[in-house]
């Protein structure tokens, strides 16, 4: 049940046996407890698995009721997660609200206040924890799926050949006083399932952000809603920049030291197709000003398929990074972990040998759930698809200094942002770091820190405005990337501008001439606004939108592509396929 018993000789663990499951003590770490923690390692801690529960676990009714995709997981200011509906293949949709308290790592009973009314069962939805107001808001989701004769009690949508709900309800619980209350406003988003709703605050200000989402009467959602807290209203947002046209199964994060929003992955519209996505957009708040984030080839090139492209994951945030993991891809389902530097532009692959890791990943996974606790820097992954439905429980722990991660000068220089020093202390030790040149350091490499008879100190690349002005504008490829703006440098000047009117456009530096850089016959248009970009015009998902912006057409030529309807039909079938039709194989086998 517990491997070496936890250490417990050495009184670095003990053995829980009604979980099945090591407790480690403060400081170790590892299935086995055998590990000595330090601050420079990426450590994975199981707190639940279901399927190692012992068989007669007091507990074992946990085995049926937690194991559940499409879920949504928040966390409270004392550590307690809440997990909320999901798809289970024993039950089908669901509505309970599970808790499980990170400090005494158990599932704890939930009293729900029956005297009110209740959301229907969902998933797929989207929820957001407003720790000021000690409630959760919940909005939309996919709901009833039925068979043949049963009943469904909500309204109806045939979606080849089974029936689904898409909801617009919208509900808020009180996790003090453990109530549901739904919100009703006869302004309000459409239905919608796979979009995400993010907190935003600004000293006082609170707001709730939706993005996203996909629904069969209304398709892509394109427009931002903003859902006022104080006032309790719901408002369409009039963006700039370039948005994505519509997008679900994608991750959103707040990142408040650049009052921005992080929108990664999901299957994506783009003209006459739809597609998996590693495409990053920032949305910044203060200018409603939306950009995509290319990659730097330099550093983060092609080969390397970073970011891969991927839905149905999951991401958090901290001041310095954000943290993604799970979901599905093409062919199939991931584990990987991988972090963005906001600084820094750049993508880190985490699972690699030349990091330290402590206890195993969760198993590959999508359409699970990732939330952080902020007061102590740890993210908890729970639930989700593999082929099967998982029921684990996992805390991830990093540095908050991602840099200390990197062991050695070649692998520390490697990446943007860290610096590398070799101290000699003078007792004769030896002592080497990595950290960032961005942030004040925990640790230093101040030879009175250390006691130290010599220190050799290698910087590395400081992401400032200056660097970051200095990006080749040759890489890229499409003009909506070539005019990209970062939100931590909203207001530099413009660095590139787009060459169109050529067979093929180019991206040149804004102070060179496109007739030098792009020659071709043509009188060549220059391109500054990311507005005037090609792709940018007539933007639209579907005809009716198209039509409604007035100067657009909308053609049948490439509604009715091949590319598209297969694209299409598959981004049903990638939507319904994992709740529909596994439904549909149990409902098979039972009757």
């Amino acid at each position: 049940m517990c491997p070496s018993n936890c250490s417990s000789d050495k009184r670095q663990g003990v053995c829980d046996k009604k979980y099945g499951r090591c407790l480690c003590s403060s400081g170790f770490g590892g299935e086995d407890c055998s590990v000595a923690l330090h601050g420079s390692q990426l450590v994975f801690t199981q707190l639940f698995d279901a399927a190692r529960l012992p068989t007669d676990s007091q507990v074992d009714h946990l085995r049926k009721q937690l194991p559940r995709f499409g879920h949504s997981l928040v966390v409270d200011t004392r550590g307690s997660l809440w997990m909320f509906g999901g798809f289970s293949l024993t039950n089908g949709p669901l509505n309970d609200i599970r808790l499980f308290d990170t400090k005494n790592n158990s599932w704890m009973p939930v009293t729900v206040d029956s005297t009110g009314s209740m959301p229907q069962v969902r998933y797929f939805h989207a929820a957001e924890i407003v720790s000021s107001r000690r409630e959760i808001y919940v909005y939309g989701g996919l709901s009833q799926i039925c068979h043949g004769d049963d009943k469904c009690t909500s309204q109806r949508e045939e979606i080849g050949g089974q029936t689904n709900n898409t909801l617009d309800d919208f509900w808020k619980f009180n996790h003090k006083n453990q109530r549901w209350i739904e919100i009703k406003k006869k302004k309000h988003p459409p239905p919608l399932a796979g979009h995400t709703l993010t907190l935003f605050r600004s000293g006082e200000s609170e707001s709730l952000v939706l993005i996203g989402g996909f629904s069969p009467c209304c398709g892509f959602l394109e427009t931002v809603w903003e859902f006022d807290l104080e006032t309790e209203l719901w408002n369409s947002l009039n963006t700039t920049g370039n948005g994505p046209l519509g997008v679900y199964g994608h991750s959103t994060v707040y990142h408040a030291p650049t009052q921005s929003f992080y929108m990664f992955g999901g299957y994506m519209y783009s003209i006459n197709q739809t597609f998996i996505s590693n495409k990053l957009y920032a949305f910044h708040y203060p200018t409603r000003f939306w950009s995509i984030l290319p990659t730097f080839e330099e550093y983060n090139p092609q080969r390397l398929n970073l970011p891969q492209a991927r839905y149905l994951h999951s991401a958090v945030t901290t001041d310095d990074y954000m943290l993604v993991f799970g979901g599905r891809s093409h062919y199939n389902t991931s584990n990987s972990l991988i972090a963005y530097t906001y600084s820094c532009n750049q993508w880190l692959r985490l699972l690699t040998a030349d990091v330290e890791i402590v206890g195993s990943p969760p198993p590959p996974t999508y359409a699970h759930a990732m939330t952080l606790d902020v007061e102590t820097g740890a993210a908890f992954v729970i639930g989700g698809f593999d082929g099967g439905i998982q029921s684990h429980v996992t805390r991830i722990i990093l540095p908050k200094d991602l840099c200390r991660l990197w062991k050695g000068k070649n692998k520390c220089r490697k990446f943007l942002g860290c610096n590398h020093c070799d101290i000699m202390t003078e007792h004769g030790d030896n002592i080497t770091l990595c950290y960032s040149n961005m942030r004040i350091n925990e640790e230093s490499c101040e030879p009175r820190d250390h006691n130290a008879t010599q220190v050799s100190v290698n910087n590395g690349v400081v992401c400032t405005a200056k660097w970051l002005s200095k990006r080749n504008c040759a890489q890229y490829t499409t003009c909506t990337e070539c005019l990209a703006k970062w939100p931590s440098h909203i207001n530099e000047a413009q660095v590139c501008k787009w060459c169109s009117n050529c067979a093929r456009g180019r991206c040149i530096p804004e102070e060179s001439e496109c007739e030098r850089e792009n020659k071709c016959s043509v009188r060549q248009r220059t391109v500054s606004d990311v507005s005037q970009c090609a792709e940018r015009q007539c933007p639209a998902s579907d005809c009716d939108k198209c039509v409604s912006l007035g100067s657009c057409v909308w053609t049948r030529q490439v509604l009715l592509s091949r590319k598209f309807l297969s694209s299409f039909y598959g981004l049903w079938y990638a939507y319904y396929h994992y709740a529909i039709y596994i439904r549909v194989d149990v409902y098979q086998v039972i009757h």
